[in-house]
């Protein structure tokens, strides 16, 4: 929110002033060179660039595995395991990715988040026969269904002084 004020601030003075005088104004108060403070700009666009880039890296890292899935025999299972994963029910942290996937029989991750992962975690899971993708998928429900319920008890004593 407070980016987006700014930036609305700056484009009014752009407007009001021009970018020529904003740039002499800024080297003014840096004390340092137009040149210079054109140099910083630039530099911060190109940051900004790659930080875009890097989430668009993880989004195809989702679309990558989502048309993997799609010719799955159990899609509907892996694809709910997906929605799970990206909302971080299923596999919050990087390590029970790294713990899951070694227990599983894969390779040792080496990503650096769990977005990373995403790509190995999904091989490894449709490697796996059918029986044993659909037993991940219910327990993953039974646990969400169980930490509820557990959830629920839990306020209704505390609720309920009498006991």
């Amino acid at each position: 929110m407070i980016n987006k004020i700014l930036e609305i601030e700056i484009k009014i003075l752009l407007l009001k002033h021009g970018y020529k005088s904003i740039i002499t104004a800024l080297s003014k108060i840096k004390d340092t060179s137009i040149e210079s403070v054109i140099s910083d700009i630039e530099k911060q666009e190109e940051r900004n660039l790659l930080n875009k880039n890097k989430k668009a890296i993880k989004t195809d890292y989702i679309d990558l595995v989502y048309s993997k899935i799609q010719a799955h025999e159990n899609k509907e299972y892996l694809l709910s395991l997906l929605t799970q994963f990206q909302n971080k029910t299923f596999l919050p942290e990087l390590k029970d990715v790294r713990k899951f996937i070694e227990q599983s029989g894969g390779n040792p991750v080496k990503a650096k988040s769990r977005m990373d992962s995403v790509k190995i975690l999904f091989e490894t899971l449709m490697k796996m026969n059918g029986a044993k993708i659909i037993e991940i998928n219910n327990q993953q429900k039974n646990y969400k269904s169980n930490v509820f319920s557990e959830l629920s008890n839990e306020i209704i004593e505390k609720s309920n002084p009498n006991k």
